[in-house]
């Protein structure tokens, strides 16, 4: 088993990137200790492009649950951007709410701007609200 503590951030956003479906959890979990330090990479790895591409969404699922378990809510806009292109994606819709919620109450101004534009489609603003309830569940006291 590697031993993933002698990695730089950016070597372990590449191995997440060369990992497909299958990321060893303790990858994931190097991933997360290092905080904000990996956000950029995460990010990066879930852009909006990637989400539709054929290829790309699995990766893309991997780094935003990863950014979710970070909890940054810095986060918060990257997380928006593929919701703004307002496709519907099985991905998106089922597991971005969870995602979001776990960004934390700071997140919420960001969160409450974008259910509020009426911009949005649908579709994602019910994803973001969904995130919102979530989150409320994860913190009663911000309810």
């Amino acid at each position: 088993m590697l031993h993933f503590g002698k990695f730089s951030t950016e070597e372990l956003i590449e191995l997440l990137a060369a990992c497909g479906e299958d990321v060893p959890r303790s990858l994931a979990e190097a991933i997360v200790s290092r905080g904000a330090e990996a956000l950029p990479g995460l990010c990066q790895l879930g852009s909006e492009e990637l989400w539709w591409q054929e290829e790309g969404g699995e990766l893309a699922l991997h780094a935003m649950h990863l950014v979710g378990a970070i909890g940054d809510p810095s986060a918060a806009s990257e997380l928006l951007a593929p919701l703004r292109r307002s496709e519907d994606s099985d991905i998106i819709t089922d597991d971005m709410p969870g995602v979001l919620a776990r960004l934390g109450p700071q997140a919420i101004p960001e969160l409450r701007e974008f259910v509020g534009d009426s911009s949005q489609g649908p579709v994602m603003r019910s994803v973001v609200y969904t995130g919102l309830v979530a989150m409320s569940l994860l913190h009663p006291e911000f309810a």
